[in-house]
């Protein structure tokens, strides 16, 4: 198996949460939200202040794709016992939340030093509305026309 981040972590998801919570606020951020779905956080979204504007932001945590991964993985190295990702689904949603918060930590540490501007790492979680982001109205297709054209 890929040496993925977190795999073995025994830590909560809501713990975890709660941790990205506290990052968040140690960092600025306000409006912190949840999202729910299933009695699980799908997203949390919240707000950065970025030149005098409430911008607002949505991590969404896609539990599925991990339990995905994490039957697949676990299928090509078990040739006897097969799973499914719903097998999975607990500990994928351990592992998600637990990588995001490891990501948030990372990208809000280079912003707080300088290295680089919020708006530049964090664009394509700017959120158009509660369900949507500017990187998911690019995969629709919506923003592709803003890319310039590579000829070599």
């Amino acid at each position: 198996m890929p040496n993925l981040k977190n795999f073995t972590t025994s830590i909560s998801a809501g713990k975890t949460i709660g941790e990205i919570d506290e990052l968040l606020i140690e960092f600025g951020a306000e409006n912190i939200m949840k999202v729910i779905e299933n009695k699980s956080v799908k997203a949390i979204m919240f707000t950065l202040d970025l030149q005098g504007n409430q911008i607002p932001f949505r991590i969404e945590a896609n539990i599925e794709k991990t339990a995905e991964f994490l039957a697949t993985q676990y299928n090509n190295s078990h040739s006897r016992k097969s799973k499914s990702k719903d097998d999975f689904i607990n500990e994928a949603y351990n592992i998600t939340w637990r990588i995001w918060k490891d990501w948030i930590h990372s990208q809000i540490s280079i912003i707080a030093t300088e290295n680089v501007e919020a708006i530049k790492l964090l664009l394509g979680f700017v959120a158009v509305n509660k369900e949507f982001t500017l990187g998911d109205k690019f995969l629709e297709g919506e923003y592709r026309k803003m890319l310039p054209i590579y000829e070599s």
